[in-house]
């Protein structure tokens, strides 16, 4: 903690003294013409979803209808959020340049639903998922 604190505070002063991000160092970036050229070929990937994983996909969404309708927070879960799962699922499979979803895809996807829902409800985001890391850091491809 000590040395994210210390990085964030000489950021903040480089910022305020010179008026402008530092520079990073090039070797770290990628190029612009790179990111294009990745996004085209991830592109032209079509994920498909296996039938374990489509179940998986319906049970989280019933449960999360069954939460939904014993709790008294007003959030919403309609049939579009089964749509926004597997989007999201395909989207990321897509990212890994793989023609078929797999179960982390699946779980990512699941796991930014539920942040989603939770920046709905602030006062209770801290102490429910603090439990379950719900909003640690995102899976890694």
């Amino acid at each position: 903690i000590r040395e994210n604190d210390n990085t964030l505070a000489e950021h903040i002063t480089y910022v305020y003294q010179h008026g402008c991000h530092p520079n990073r160092e090039k070797k770290d970036l990628i190029s612009l013409e790179t990111l294009r050229e990745y996004i085209s070929l991830c592109k032209t990937y079509t994920p498909t979803v296996d039938p374990a994983l489509r179940e998986r996909i319906v049970e989280a969404y019933v449960e999360m209808r069954r939460d939904a309708r014993y709790s008294s927070d007003p959030t919403f879960v309609s049939p579009r959020m089964i749509l926004g799962i597997v989007r999201m699922a395909t989207a990321r499979a897509k990212l890994r340049l793989s023609k078929i979803v797999n179960d982390s895809d699946v779980e990512e996807a699941l796991r930014l639903m539920h942040v989603a829902e939770d920046s709905l409800r602030p006062e209770q985001m801290s102490i429910q998922r603090s439990a379950r890391k719900v909003h640690s850091l995102p899976l890694t491809l």
